[in-house]
């Protein structure tokens, strides 16, 4: 594993440990008469997700050494109103899970978390928890490195970071390089989970190899766009898919007037763009 400086914050996929940890501790009742019900309780949920930490944890600290006491720990979340500026600019996203529920006890888990944990929770208006782990991670690197916990394939895409992988027990660190090389990739291949589609005829196969066998990552983007025309899309749905895979940077975002971060710059698919340092 290519390695920086030790992690000095770490950065928790907050929707996910939710998540997790509330589906665990929910329950089907069956009353009779066709009748059934689900139902969890808090307490529960809260027991189980200090046990599940704290497993993540022990398998991490196997892997790296961190110094915890002095290691600052955020949990990010999605807007949760259900927000996001991606529906906005393609309705398709994410529409396969429309009729989706989360678990019986999933925002007063989440209201748990950032009660417990007051100045160490974000979330923003339209962005996704990825976006504000994303934006952290690439805050002022010259002087803070992060660690990613989650089980999310996205999080491949974020520069200069360690990330975490929970379902795979997998650390590495990701180069900015690396980072930009697995955006393109998922440009090209889409992602089903989020429903956009990405090129035509290009699966992840052929698209890490085609991405790949160019050296100049500054050609990358045009190679994307040509690989798009090619197929029988277009160059501008090379850009909507670039946009439905990008992560924002800390300098894609802001502070509105009622003093929550949102998105204020479109994505920029260039490599001159992707790697600048803030």
């Amino acid at each position: 594993m290519e390695t920086k400086e030790l992690p000095n914050r770490i950065l928790i996929d907050g929707d996910i440990f939710a998540f997790r940890c509330s589906s665990a501790v929910q329950k089907d009742i069956d009353w009779g008469n066709g009748l059934w019900t689900c139902h969890a309780y808090l307490d529960e949920a809260v027991d189980y997700l200090k046990v599940y930490t704290k497993t993540v944890f022990d398998a991490l600290l196997d892997k790296i050494k961190i110094d915890l006491d002095n290691t600052k720990i955020i949990y990010c979340f999605s807007d949760p109103n259900g927000n996001n500026f991606r529906k906005i600019i393609n309705p398709n996203y994410k529409y396969n899970r429309r009729t989706s529920r989360k678990p019986t006890c999933y925002n007063a888990l989440v209201d748990y978390i950032k009660t417990n944990n007051p100045n160490n929770y974000i979330f923003g208006d339209y962005l996704e928890g990825d976006d504000c782990i994303s934006f952290l991670a690439t805050e002022n690197q010259h002087k803070n490195t992060s660690l990613i916990i989650s089980a999310d394939k996205d999080f491949n895409t974020v520069p200069n970071v360690y990330f975490y992988n929970i379902n795979k027990d997998e650390l590495k660190y990701i180069t900015i390089e690396d980072a930009y090389r697995n955006l393109l990739i998922q440009t090209l291949t889409g992602d089903t989970a989020d429903n956009y589609c990405g090129c035509p005829s290009i699966g992840k196969i052929k698209a890490t190899r085609l991405i790949n066998k160019e050296k100049n990552p500054y050609r990358l983007w045009e190679l994307v766009e040509n690989t798009f025309v090619a197929n029988g899309a277009t160059k501008e749905d090379a850009m909507l898919n670039f946009t439905m895979a990008y992560l924002l940077h800390y300098s894609d975002v802001d502070i509105n007037d009622e003093g929550r971060y949102c998105r204020v710059r479109e994505a920029n698919p260039t490599y001159e763009h992707f790697k600048i340092i803030l």
